[in-house]
């Protein structure tokens, strides 16, 4: 756990539902080799796609500005973010994006190391999949 604690301050990508509370949300997707296209698909929890939008294929960090498709704001709320690629007009597969969130706190428990999220919710260190500078 001594090593995870440089983790503290710093934000990390965490698989799993994105919180939105109303601002943009910045997220991690891994680029797709051989894509010609690709598109940000948001969903509710219940699985409802609520927004879409045209991203380049070779893109990594994306942000989605909390519109839906009718240009609604979004309600406040966890969405879950996928990134779907097309070579030509194959589909390829769909690739799950991630939110960075700032971790403030670990936790040891008979699960294995919790990381501590700045909103509060809790996740297995094993679900971090990227890490960058606090801001």
């Amino acid at each position: 756990m001594l090593d995870a604690a440089r983790l503290i301050g710093q934000q990390v990508a965490l698989a799993g539902p994105v919180p939105f509370q109303g601002a943009a949300v910045q997220m991690w997707a891994a680029p797709q080799p051989g894509a010609s296209r690709a598109q940000l698909v948001v969903r509710d929890i219940t699985g409802t796609e609520v927004a879409r939008q045209s991203v380049a294929p070779d893109q990594g960090l994306l942000e989605w500005n909390g519109r839906t498709s009718t240009g609604q704001q979004a309600m406040a709320g966890s969405y879950l973010m996928t990134v779907e690629a097309w070579a030509g007009d194959v589909p390829l597969q769909p690739q799950p994006a991630q939110a960075y969130a700032t971790v403030t706190e670990l936790r040891d428990s008979a699960l294995g190391v919790q990381v501590v999220k700045q909103t509060g919710a809790v996740a297995a260190l094993s679900t971090v999949t990227a890490i960058r500078q606090g801001g």
